[in-house]
């Protein structure tokens, strides 16, 4: 009887010896992954507030260029039309935002990025 308590033991702890490092690895992990979906999230946050106003300024517009319309007025030229502008607005806040999210996609499959200098090289 004697054995099998010593037996039991060891095993006991070469389990709790090879189950820490991992824990203390997961825990490691779960703390970076919280803290990159806060980043992200805020990211997110701040990309939709910024298109919504954004696609208020287009219904805006559109409203505006239906009433002209409706009123008899003949539909203006695209380098007259408003619609140039805020077409021009939406690709300038669309694009940064997509660069972003698609940036971020790419660091969480590759890991943290190395630091870069001003001149481009990396530690060079």
């Amino acid at each position: 009887m004697e054995t099998w308590r010593i037996v039991g033991i060891v095993l006991l702890a070469v389990l709790v010896g090879a189950a820490l490092p991992v824990l203390i690895t997961l825990r490691s992990m779960l703390r970076e992954a919280r803290t990159f979906l806060a980043t992200v999230g805020q990211s997110t946050e701040r990309s939709l507030r910024e298109l919504s106003t954004t696609l208020e300024r287009v219904n805006r517009t559109h409203a505006q260029i239906e009433a002209r319309h409706a009123a008899g007025a003949s539909p203006p030229h695209l380098a007259e039309s408003p619609m140039a502008g805020v077409a021009a607005a939406v690709g300038a806040l669309a694009a940064p935002a997509l660069l972003e999210w698609l940036m971020a996609l790419a660091a969480s499959r590759k890991g943290p990025a190395a630091p870069h200098d001003s001149a481009g090289k990396n530690g060079t």
